[in-house]
């Protein structure tokens, strides 16, 4: 992270259409697999869900007599990605070698920050499509 005007911000990797096209690809693939593991209680990051569907949700919890509706946006979540649990979870999920290096090339793929390639060995590209699958892979139980 970078003090930017007294704020911390995230890195961000500004991404080639390569980048885009292989991610885009592996999202395709791997999301339909994985998202019926996700908790029903999960909204963010997910092919038909949003934020608008979470307060209806919400509202029906308390309609329906519960007293309790719990909201988490974890902040910095993406930057704090441990690559090692999260590639342990993937391959629990998928048997895809190739895709399992795949992302963990993307991964390990260094941030520029002042002209210099630094290593990331957490946390996960910003701005990535498939940073979808990855967070939920990533905050799920097991």
């Amino acid at each position: 992270m970078r003090l930017s005007g007294g704020f911390l911000r995230s890195e961000y990797r500004t991404q080639t259409v390569t980048d885009r096209l292989i991610q885009q690809a592996l999202l395709q693939v791997l999301q339909p697999m994985l998202d019926p593991t996700f908790s029903q209680h999960s909204y963010g990051f997910r092919p038909s869900r949003s934020a608008h569907r979470a307060i209806l949700a919400a509202q029906a919890y308390v309609q329906s007599g519960r007293r309790v509706v719990v909201d988490v946006d974890l902040e910095k979540f993406f930057d704090r990605v441990n690559h090692d649990i999260l590639i342990d979870r993937i391959q629990k999920r998928i048997g895809d070698a190739g895709a399992i290096r795949l992302i963990r090339a993307y991964l390990n793929s260094g941030i520029m920050m002042d002209g210099v390639v630094q290593e990331r060995v957490t946390g996960t590209p910003q701005g990535v499509c498939s940073e979808a699958v990855k967070g939920s892979i990533a905050s799920s139980s097991s």
